[in-house]
């Protein structure tokens, strides 16, 4: 069973349901948006590299960015909040800046923050973050930090193929999303502060469709909602009769 909640009651670490994509739920909530981590990696491994731009591990531009970019569905799109996204390499090098981008991957410091709500994976995710960028005295500019199936930080070669890409973004705090429901908590007795609850959310999901400007789509939000108003009506005049 499924149930649909506002983003901002999902625990940190507690995975859900968003458009079709599975995340994990990993920071607070931060002025209005929350920082969450795709389940599993993407279903493709590519090198880091970022031939654009001339620095090879800078994550602004590389194709980890661009696929991971491509791969956010247009529905989710619009739940999501810009941020920046801090790439400070680890030896302190400023270079990269703090782009404002949609969709990211964790840096090592937020993988440190968030370690223990990110479930493990089989195959090895990049990180953002370079080793050092073209202006330090170190000569390993072309490194990437990316973590492995056990959990390890390591660095890696940007030509490498064998690592994935690992989406990370901020969600709006009102966004609805789907969480899984145990059987035993499915089986609660209907009440009505749970029916005129679940109304509201049908209402709000129902505005959300409304800008496809579908009318069938339109259409079944309402009789669902009309559903639950009798049930609502029924619930009231066996109150009414139980007095």
């Amino acid at each position: 069973m499924k149930k649909l909640i506002s983003l901002t009651e999902v625990r940190q670490g507690q995975a859900f349901e968003c458009y079709g994509e599975r995340f994990v739920r990993l920071s607070e909530n931060a002025a209005g948006a929350i920082l969450v981590i795709r389940e599993d990696v993407l279903p493709c491994t590519i090198p880091f590299c970022n031939d654009e731009s001339g620095e090879r591990n800078n994550y602004n531009g590389s194709r980890v960015n661009r696929e991971s970019s491509k791969w956010c569905p247009p529905s989710l799109y619009k739940e999501l909040e810009p941020r920046p996204i801090d790439l400070t390499t680890l030896d302190g090098m400023t270079d990269y800046g703090m782009p404002v981008v949609n969709v990211r991957a964790l840096t090592v410091m937020e993988y440190q923050r968030y370690r223990r709500y990110i479930p493990p994976t089989s195959q090895s995710w990049w990180t953002a973050t370079g080793t050092t960028t073209g202006r330090s005295p170190s000569t390993c500019s072309d490194a990437v930090y990316a973590v492995d199936y056990d959990g390890v930080v390591r660095s890696k070669y940007v030509d490498f193929f064998g690592i994935a890409p690992r989406p990370a973004l901020y969600l709006k705090s009102d966004t609805l999303v789907f969480v899984g429901v145990d059987e035993s908590e499915g089986s609660d007795i209907c009440t009505k502060d749970k029916l005129q609850k679940t109304i509201m959310q049908l209402k709000s999901l129902r505005n959300h469709c409304l800008a496809f400007d579908d009318e069938d789509l339109d259409s079944v939000w309402k009789k669902d909602i009309e559903a639950l108003d009798i049930a609502v009506r029924v619930l009231e005049s066996r109150e009414e009769d139980a007095r």
